[in-house]
């Protein structure tokens, strides 16, 4: 088994534990020293046998290792015990350039919530026999949570709630408040290693707790992505993630939300829309580019949140041609025209909202609209033509600026005076643009052609 020795500033200690507990549970032997604030010059007999005893060394590389006197003597040991004794950095911060770490390897761990993916490639680096298919050694996943415990962490609570069964969905709000003040690195942790170790229906309580502290702290972004992967599409899923997405989120957690977006298959257009409503102000141009790829890429019918997720980035990004090409070929290919017009009334109402706002995309939208209302009407085929009232109804019902538009392109249908179609068309753009009483519409509708089809009769018998 391969021995590592983890150097550390006592600041990171808490990282340092996770990274150590990770390793083991990957068959490397890590060890550190627990012990607190250290006095004197030198390394201590115990610290200079440990590294003497191990086949390389791993430092946790932050601002604080580059300042420590002991990471510094730590690693001058380390060098002068043997020139092929290996030294990992792993880049908790960027600095890499220096005089410590810049002449080493190692491995880039400054997003936080990529830690244990960056921990299993530092166990291949070091010789490890694990692949991203084989489970870590869940014993030693249990001792360090038991460790957790035992040291009467805030997150014992949870621990002793997952392991035997005491947690739905949720905890309580004042557990919630505990845990959101325990450090980032032990509540992480924490949550991945109980994700690992539980079966079934314990594994959706992690899940949900994860998604309840991701938005809280950032923490769980591992537990999401494996649960996203093992349930991908389930109701389930496309509601965590909106959980845990769908909320104000601090700066640093937004490009993991936008990861967990991304791998979470066909769009979670749920998630989507929640995100962008509450963290557009602070999402940067690059972030930006990844949602309106999320919202535009895959081809999708322009269901509730899928319209509401391309309105929203049209609202705050009213000049993006591909969100409005999409609208656009919603109307183009019918999406809207399905009985009973659901996806429609809302597509109405989210319209009026932009016209409302003076957005500058919204006249190009409108025509597109009716263009698409000429053609149905042009048809001449009843069916269509029935649609294009249902779409009349729909505009006058919400008010919208275009509903007379239609209405004109209604009235220009070219049949044979008298018609059926041509008396059911009048009655329904009279009571558009009177007082969109539909019921008297269609009774006036029938009420007239019931009296043309009795005039024809009367005209076929001749005079008696």
């Amino acid at each position: 088994m391969v021995k590592v020795f983890v150097s550390h500033s006592h600041a990171d200690k808490s990282i340092a534990r996770r990274v150590v507990w990770r390793l083991d549970a990957y068959g490397i032997s890590a060890w550190m020293d627990e012990r607190g604030l250290r006095k004197g010059e030198a390394l201590e007999d115990g610290v200079r046998k440990a590294i003497d005893s191990t086949d390389a060394m791993v430092v946790i590389a932050t601002r604080a290792a580059a300042r420590s006197k002991w990471v510094r003597l730590e690693i001058a040991h380390a060098k002068a015990r043997g020139k092929n004794r290996a030294i990992y950095p792993f880049f908790i911060d960027d600095v890499r350039k220096h005089k410590l770490f810049n002449t080493h390897l190692g491995i880039l761990a400054m997003d936080s919530h990529l830690i244990e993916q960056r921990v299993f490639e530092l166990a291949k680096a070091l010789g490890a026999s694990c692949s991203p298919s084989s489970a870590p050694n869940l014993e030693r996943l249990r001792e360090a949570i038991d460790a957790l415990k035992m040291e009467g962490s805030a997150v014992g609570l949870l621990i002793d709630g997952i392991l035997h069964g005491l947690h739905g969905p949720g905890l309580p709000v004042q557990q919630e408040q505990t845990l959101g003040e325990v450090p980032f690195h032990i509540l992480d942790f924490t949550l991945n290693a109980l994700y690992d170790i539980v079966e079934g229906s314990a594994k959706d309580a992690v899940a949900n707790l994860a998604a309840c502290y991701f938005r809280q702290t950032g923490a769980g972004g591992y537990v999401l992505e494996r649960y996203l992967d093992s349930s991908r599409c389930s109701a389930e899923a496309t509601a965590m993630l909106a959980d845990a997405v769908g909320g104000p989120l601090a700066s640093n957690h937004l490009d993991e939300a936008l990861r967990l977006l991304l791998i979470s298959g066909p769009p979670n257009d749920r998630a989507l829309f929640r995100f962008v409503e509450a963290n557009n102000a602070a999402l940067s141009n690059e972030q930006w580019a990844i949602v309106i790829r999320l919202v535009t890429s895959w081809v999708r019918r322009p269901g509730t949140f899928a319209q509401q997720a391309a309105f929203e980035v049209l609202t705050h990004k009213p000049d993006n041609e591909s969100v409005r090409l999409l609208l656009s070929r919603w109307i183009i290919e019918g999406q809207f025209d399905q009985p009973p017009l659901y996806e429609f009334r809302l597509f109405a109402h989210l319209m009026k909202k932009a016209h409302r706002r003076r957005l500058c995309w919204y006249k190009q939208i409108a025509e597109d609209l009716i263009q698409h209302i000429r053609t149905l009407i042009r048809s001449k085929d009843r069916a269509k033509v029935e649609i294009a009232i249902e779409h009349l109804k729909v505009a006058a019902d919400k008010q919208c600026s275009f509903f007379v538009r239609i209405a004109e392109e209604c009235e220009r249908l070219e049949v044979p005076v008298a018609s059926e179609m041509d008396l059911y068309v009048a009655a329904h753009v009279k009571a558009a643009l009177r007082d969109r009483n539909w019921h008297e519409a269609k009774k006036e509708y029938e009420q007239q052609w019931e009296t043309v089809q009795l005039t024809r009769t009367n005209e076929e018998a001749g005079p008696k």
